[in-house]
């Protein structure tokens, strides 16, 4: 996290009070820590909360499978229509129930994380302990997840169950991410 916001050449990281010791530690003062819960609109003062559509919308960092890892950016058009597509590709719903086995860190998460907010659809987010075969049908099961995405290698270990197709009676949709799906 500390390389690439020093490669980005961020001008400030912006956070939640009880986190900004940490980062303090971190980045020493490297980089401007602003807390979150400290900032107040100016009073009579509107605030501006509709981005225009090539404004910047999030960077993200390559794997740098083509070389170095370098930031690739988003703006507010291509971030909705690419959301957008992907949640009219899954046919997301406000009824759908998604879970998140992987990294917040990765760009998956945040494409999960942001299409559930567009459709209303509910994020389960899985506990790192439930990683394995077992632990995911009883968190599939107990949440009826609708939609569940997962590593194929994963996935094959999960389906070899005796157990999976009670485990799966609520999945409509199992998404294969992070890996090629070599059957």
């Amino acid at each position: 996290f500390r390389r690439v916001l020093f490669r980005s050449s961020a001008a400030a990281v912006i956070s939640k009070g009880d986190l900004i010791p940490r980062l303090r530690e971190l980045f020493g003062a490297g980089i401007e820590i602003i807390d979150l819960d400290a900032l107040h609109a100016p009073s009579g003062s509107p605030v501006h909360t509709r981005a225009a559509e090539d404004d910047l919308a999030c960077v993200i960092y390559t794997s740098g499978s083509t070389g170095t890892p370098k930031g690739a950016y988003y703006d507010q058009r291509n971030l909705s229509a690419s959301l957008a597509f992907y949640a009219a590709s899954l046919g997301l719903s406000a009824s759908d129930r998604v879970s998140m086995v992987h990294s917040p860190a990765i760009v998956t998460a945040m494409r999960d994380m942001l299409t559930v907010l567009m459709t209303g659809a509910s994020l389960h987010i899985l506990p790192p302990r439930t990683l394995n075969p077992a632990g995911l049908m009883h968190e599939i099961e107990a949440r009826k997840i609708t939609v569940f995405a997962t590593a194929s290698t994963l996935f094959r270990r999960i389906v070899k169950s005796p157990r999976a197709t009670d485990a799966f009676k609520s999945v409509r949709l199992v998404t294969l991410v992070g890996e090629p799906a070599d059957w």
